[in-house]
């Protein structure tokens, strides 16, 4: 045991920067801004690292680092592109998008460029499903998150250029405890909007929920 976390922490260490792959770069540079790309590449390369150390398809971890916000800077295009692809939840298109955007969305389109970024990985680059899931979910995490989901989701909030308090460790913790450092960010994220009095997203409370009860430690509150 002490050997295997011995070899974590030197994968650690050797977070290689990756190049973008030659048939996703024009498409990346088109749609997003240049600081975009270089939070894409960041992404890419922690994602790579964490699937070798947790012995998941590294290639893939990379491809869907550089593809998972192909679509966060759409803005209202999102809405237009959601209802193209039939992401309908209710028969009138209205004016607001509430159409297309869940509840707890609040109205915000940017809620649905994981979704739509996992069409486009899908349908234009043949990423394989896991790998696709994982990027639709990456923002707000899910009921049942695989290794896949897991992965992406750490390494788009703790990549080198993140900024926080706990960031260098829970990408410290990521490569000897996958699952902790996955509850440990989805704890963060339900804290920062039960703060700033948002909507809590209903996908990332059922994902702490979940993660809790595989790998953490649970406490029936006082009543």
């Amino acid at each position: 045991m002490a050997s295997r976390r011995k070899d974590r922490l030197s994968v650690e260490r050797v977070v290689e920067p990756v190049e973008i792959d030659r048939d996703i770069e024009p498409i990346l540079r088109a749609r997003i801004s240049v600081k975009r790309v270089v939070h894409s590449t960041h992404v890419a390369s922690l994602a790579q690292a964490l699937a070798r150390c947790h012995g998941v398809d590294a290639d893939g971890a990379r491809r869907a680092g550089l593809l998972h916000d192909l679509w966060r800077e759409a803005g209202a295009g999102s809405i237009i592109e959601a209802r193209r692809l039939g992401f309908k939840r209710a028969n009138a298109t209205e004016e607001d998008g509430s159409d297309v955007l869940e509840d707890w969305m609040d109205g915000n389109p940017v809620l649905l460029h994981g979704a739509l970024a996992a069409v486009e990985a899908r349908e234009r680059f043949a990423l394989p499903q896991v790998w696709c899931d994982a990027i639709a979910f990456h923002t707000t995490g899910r009921r049942g998150m695989t290794a896949e989901d897991m992965v992406i989701h750490v390494a788009d909030h703790a990549c080198e250029g993140r900024r926080g308090a706990h960031v260098h460790e829970w990408r410290r913790m990521a490569f000897e405890d996958l699952g902790s450092a996955t509850l440990a960010l989805l704890e963060n994220l339900v804290s920062n909007l039960v703060e700033a009095r948002a909507m809590l997203w209903v996908p990332t409370v059922e994902a702490r929920n979940d993660l809790l009860a595989r790998f953490g430690s649970r406490q029936r509150p006082k009543t």
